[in-house]
């Protein structure tokens, strides 16, 4: 007799159950999170690489103005919530074939939960690229 009142008695399953799911469910929202916030991450970081880019492109003078061209997307590329990205790695190349200007910029997102850690990294890298034509050529070298 105690054990069908056992059997029929169901009041612990439903904490049981609950246990069981929430990991899962918060395993998958704040993934849900994560993946919104790289989004908007890599998003930004290809803004600010085409800002530089167009910046650069119009300057007079793009290997001389590397450094600006380099400040101007570090200001511009923010994260989600409006603080700056930290320092994105950022190269400036003036290719002289085709009067190009490249501007790149690599950059490491840190996830707010650790995911990433569960596939064995660190962390996410991101990797932008913008390429425009220079409006005033290629500057007059200077010869000594």
């Amino acid at each position: 007799m105690l054990r069908d009142e056992f059997r029929r008695d169901e009041r612990g399953a439903l904490i049981v159950e609950f246990g069981l799911i929430v990991p899962i469910l918060f395993l998958l929202v704040f993934g849900i999170v994560d993946f919104g916030r790289a989004y908007f991450t890599m998003n930004n970081l290809a803004a600010a690489v085409r800002e530089g880019a167009r910046f650069g492109s119009v300057s007079p003078d793009p290997v001389a103005d590397s450094a600006a061209i380099k400040q101007r997307v570090v200001d511009f590329s923010y994260s989600f919530g409006g603080a700056r990205l930290g320092t994105p790695n950022v190269s400036v190349t003036v290719n002289t074939g085709d009067t190009t200007l490249t501007v790149t910029a690599d950059y490491s997102f840190r996830t707010m939960t650790p995911l990433v850690n569960l596939i064995g990294l660190d962390s996410i890298p991101m990797h932008q690229m913008a390429k425009f034509r220079l409006e005033y050529g290629l500057p007059p070298t200077v010869t000594p």
